[in-house]
């Protein structure tokens, strides 16, 4: 394919609009006060553990709000932060997160001398950043880049199932390119925003299958992309029922059941190999194999 035609097959709307999310996301991740964001100082802490001691931290009952409440979380958006930006020193994590707010604590509801920064801010916080304020900035930019592939499958998404209406897939593209809650959650180091791009994908691969129907590659890509959002939040369970629901109207077409339990236990052992570990050390650890109720 030469240059010209290849420019003329790219979607220049969705370009801009992901210019214009990649620009308003960079634009959160640095106005956002370093670990004011929702459990970001947990979810960093994280990260920085497997950065440092090279193993899954231990949930403990009672630990301080702040510290490794988080560690019940499955550890894929850690791991892939960590091996990214594992390399630079956090060794002034402590002393960054330990000048608390003495007036953070508040009620809603309730007049009182307090605001809502949990931490006290300096201008060691400014460009050019420096140790654990740079892993930060880096770590957001890697959300909002995660983010984008929400974005773009989202874009395929509409495609597949509204195939003749090119502005009804930019506009659901827009709204959610352009939500500020979208904005907000994936310019923070939290694993939300890359749960929410697997699940669109795992998403994208069902209703191509139900489209044009399965095939075993396309089975081992959905049971992939459904380990990797296992692991990266048990949130994304909710992708089983959606499952059933396209293993029931593929059987009503090919009426082939052995073919169907065949691509059952594909997408079983895939989830079986990538996730069973994870449940295994859940139940030998805390005695429950999601760790919710420890």
């Amino acid at each position: 394919m030469s240059v010209m035609s290849l420019v003329k097959h790219i979607h220049w709307p969705l370009v801009l609009i992901l210019s214009l999310y990649l620009g308003l996301g960079a634009s959160y991740s640095l106005v956002t006060p370093p670990f004011e964001g929702y459990d970001e100082q947990p979810h960093f802490r994280y990260i920085a553990w497997l950065a440092t001691h090279r193993s899954l931290p231990v949930l403990t009952k009672g630990s301080p709000f702040g510290t490794f409440h988080e560690a019940f979380q499955p550890p894929f958006y850690y791991t892939l932060a960590a091996l990214t930006f594992g390399w630079i020193d956090t060794s002034d994590l402590s002393d960054l997160t330990s000048q608390r707010n003495p007036y953070w604590a508040y009620e809603i509801g309730k007049v009182g001398n307090d605001n809502k920064n949990m931490y006290l801010h300096g201008p060691w916080e400014k460009f050019p950043f420096h140790k654990t304020i740079l892993a930060l900035h880096a770590m957001r930019w890697l959300s909002v880049l995660i983010g984008a592939v929400t974005v773009g499958a989202t874009y395929m998404l509409v495609a597949e199932i509204f195939p003749t209406r090119p502005y009804l897939r930019l506009g659901a593209v827009a709204l959610v390119a352009f939500n500020p809650e979208f904005l907000y959650i994936n310019s923070l180091v939290t694993n939300d925003g890359l749960v929410a791009a697997l699940t669109a994908l795992a998403m994208l691969v069902v209703i191509r299958q139900v489209r044009t129907g399965w095939t075993a590659r396309s089975v081992m890509l959905l049971g992939g992309l459904m380990a990797l959002a296992i692991l990266t939040e048990l949130s994304s369970l909710i992708l089983l029922p959606l499952v059933g629901l396209a293993v029931v109207i593929e059987l009503w077409r090919i009426r082939d059941v052995k073919r169907i339990a065949q691509y059952l236990l594909i997408v079983a052992g895939v989830l079986l190999v990538l996730c069973g570990w994870w449940f295994w050390r859940n139940q030998v650890l805390y005695g429950d194999w999601s760790s919710i109720e420890y």
